[in-house]
């Protein structure tokens, strides 16, 4: 299965899309059956982000260490804030920021690195939450790229990140602990749930998270290849998945995003792809196969939806985030 192309298995759900709608890439899933999926670019680096660079803007560059981290090494967790995108590269020690409307790219922290940052995410004031893994942190920053904050609260190596802006509350994926922490936006530990175990409510490291339309929690349970349903103040609801290869199984997940109508898409890095399930668990659509070409990945990892159904997918180990406009949203359908 690892080789092979992923098919659509059904489309449950998933409303026609319109049939002007534009295409110009690779699609899935691919013809005679209607697109859904097309793909729009590849991120690797600032080229047409920072615009042509003057030999003494290199050197300076050089010299400043700015232009270290300008392309991707193995970029991991995304998050999206209306036209930023914001790519966590932990071997790069940055965390990258595409402004996709004013086609601009900076990078935080501005000076130095971070140990290894996994996550990012954005908080109603605005500052960049970065999960550093390798230092038990979460690193604050503004706008600009300055450092704020470190909280260490009740962390020990957080990975995904979701902000609930309505309550204010972060919630944590960590995978060492075996569960989700949440902290307030001054970076107190509030609550946090999970242990380690197979049952309901545990978790077998969990490595990321996401919130639906109506606030409620989804964590990616790794190790017991599965999806939890949480509410809010983390009492389990339900889980869907299973050990496997196929389409509808988990080898090894990775990246956990829920789009407007509260769908599930979720990267698998052995399985170089990525599968979309309802709220319920069923299989809607899968996609990708092992390779470097458009809509090809390579053990892809964090997946995230911005304002405009643009779907994001980063392609670690062919050192990219691939980009994807979602038809169904994008030209007013449903999925």
């Amino acid at each position: 299965m690892r080789a092979a192309a992923w098919i659509t298995l059904g489309l449950l759900g998933l409303t026609t899309a319109p049939a002007a709608a534009r295409v110009e890439g690779p699609v899935f899933p691919p013809p005679p059956a209607e697109p859904r999926l097309v793909f729009e670019e590849s991120l690797r680096d600032d080229d047409g982000y920072r615009g042509p660079r003057s030999l003494l803007g290199r050197i300076a560059d050089v010299l400043t260490g700015s232009g270290e981290s300008a392309a991707m090494v193995r970029p991991h967790g995304l998050a999206c804030d209306g036209p930023l995108l914001l790519i966590a590269d932990p071997d790069a020690g940055v965390v990258h920021l595409f402004d996709r409307d004013k086609h601009t790219y900076r990078r935080l922290p501005r000076d130095g690195r971070l140990a290894s940052p996994v996550d990012a995410a954005v908080d109603a004031d605005g500052r960049i939450w970065v999960a550093d893994s390798a230092a038990g942190a979460l690193v604050v920053f503004d706008r600009e790229g300055r450092e704020q904050a470190r909280y260490t609260d009740g962390i020990e190596r957080p990975a995904g990140l979701a902000w609930d802006r309505a309550s204010g509350r972060l919630y944590v994926a960590d995978p060492v602990a075996h569960r989700v922490a949440v902290l307030d936006a001054q970076g107190r530990l509030i609550d946090a749930f999970g242990a380690r175990g197979e049952t309901d409510g545990a978790f077998n490291f969990p490595v990321d998270v996401c919130l639906d339309p109506q606030g409620g929690v989804w964590v990616l349970d790794a190790l017991n290849f599965r999806v939890c349903a949480l509410a809010p103040d983390g009492a389990f609801l339900s889980s869907f998945g299973a050990q496997g290869d196929a389409p509808g199984a988990f080898a090894r997940p990775r990246g956990l995003a829920c789009d407007a109508d509260g769908h599930l898409w979720i990267s698998d890095a052995l399985q170089d792809g990525v599968q979309v399930f309802d709220d319920e668990g069923r299989l809607l659509m899968a996609f990708g196969t092992q390779g470097q070409a458009d809509g090809e990945f390579w053990m892809p990892a964090g997946v995230a939806f911005d304002d405009r159904a643009n779907l994001y997918v980063a392609d670690a180990y062919n050192r990219r985030v691939q980009v994807f406009r979602y038809l169904g949203d994008a030209e007013g359908g449903r999925p």
